[in-house]
């Protein structure tokens, strides 16, 4: 696995002759972790909503569990790094971070509509992705 990743990130840096220039070498650099970060977000993504095909998956999760499955799961939440912990009374509690204000409502309704949640703690900060 390790001469593979090595070969996909040497192969481009020695086509585009970043060997010479650093600042050409940071730059593909960062686009280079920028790709694996998102193929990585993506199979996990994957790798959930599979593991979901199989009988029973979900029924033995735990409440906060179900919630992480679901906010994986919705497409509209990406890039959000949120995380669900249970409070009295089948209260969630949301920390991490989101991508923008305007995906809490969306954060909160896919929340609100996982069987067996009574309510919401939303303590979610926003922190906008950055670009290199």
């Amino acid at each position: 696995m390790r001469s593979i990743v090595l070969l996909l990130v040497l192969t481009p840096l020695s086509l585009t002759g970043c060997g010479k220039d650093p600042e050409r070498l940071g730059t593909m650099a960062g686009k280079i972790a920028n790709r694996v970060e998102s193929a990585t977000k993506t199979l996990k993504t994957r790798l959930t909503a599979q593991a979901l095909l199989f009988p029973g998956f979900v029924e033995n999760l735990d409440l906060s569990q179900k919630v992480r499955v679901r906010v994986l799961l919705d497409g509209r939440l990406t890039g959000c790094d949120i995380h669900a912990r249970m409070l009295d009374g089948d209260i969630v509690e949301l920390t991490g971070t989101l991508t923008s204000e305007k995906v809490r409502p969306l954060l909160l309704q896919a929340v609100e509509t996982v069987p067996g949640v009574k309510g919401v703690a939303d303590a979610t900060k926003v922190t906008p992705p950055t670009t290199p």
